[in-house]
């Protein structure tokens, strides 16, 4: 009964797409595979948008709410998993790590994150403004391998509430400012204030994709 895609590449698969895995009351769904990407590493698709769909409530509640989307059919423009499914799914996984325009352009390290959960939670993390640290992170090109970075995810109220995010323009951590950063430019997530520059929000139909995996 594999709970993740990681579980489907140490039973033998080789190739990325759709695959069914079990949840924690044993009912099985579809999640999409990347097995191939980053060599001996198993990854399964969270949460996925366009830019285009950034306004919509399930990509502006932080992660510890729950607030599903196309739960049952994965696709690139709307999808998030329930909150049940992503803590199960962060049971049986070591990484998350954020992507640009997989389903168009592949791995690309320009405009990429990954970080050890059990360094950075990034489901149950709660916070504005907080160095976390990330095993490597790349906005623009400005980039740094196990380093500190300013991440916000919170909930003040219904109306105010903030996805997951990196403000590039914040020079704080080990990170620091990314150069030519517009004012209050939101990295990852959330998308009030943007960088056309910045892969994740370059045009409409740009995506942002977070993915829960492991090594073999």
């Amino acid at each position: 009964m594999p709970t993740n895609c990681l579980d489907h590449m140490k039973n033998g698969a080789l190739q990325s797409g759709l695959y069914e895995v079990f949840d924690y009351s044993g009912n099985r769904y579809k999640v999409y595979c990347d097995l191939t990407s980053e060599p001996g590493m198993g990854w399964t698709l969270v949460i996925s948008q366009s830019f285009k769909n950034r306004a919509l409530s399930q990509f502006q509640d932080p992660l510890f709410e729950n607030s599903p989307l196309n739960q049952d059919t994965p696709r690139w423009d709307e999808y998030r998993l329930p909150l049940l499914r992503l803590q199960h799914l962060k049971t049986f996984s070591t990484y998350w790590r954020c992507t640009c325009n997989f389903d168009r352009e592949g791995l690309l390290y320009r405009d990429y994150v990954r970080a050890r959960i059990s360094v950075f939670d990034f489901v149950s993390f709660n916070e504005k403004e907080l160095c976390m640290k990330v095993e490597y992170m790349d906005v623009r090109g400005h980039n740094c391998t196990g380093c500190t970075a300013a991440w916000w995810q919170f909930k003040e109220s219904e109306s105010k509430q903030n996805f997951l995010h990196h403000d590039s323009s914040v020079n704080k951590c080990e990170f620091g400012n990314t150069p030519v950063s517009v004012s209050s430019e939101d990295n990852f997530g959330l998308y009030s204030s943007v960088n056309s520059h910045f892969r994740c929000t370059a045009t409409n139909l740009s995506t942002t994709n977070y993915w829960i995996g492991g090594r073999l």
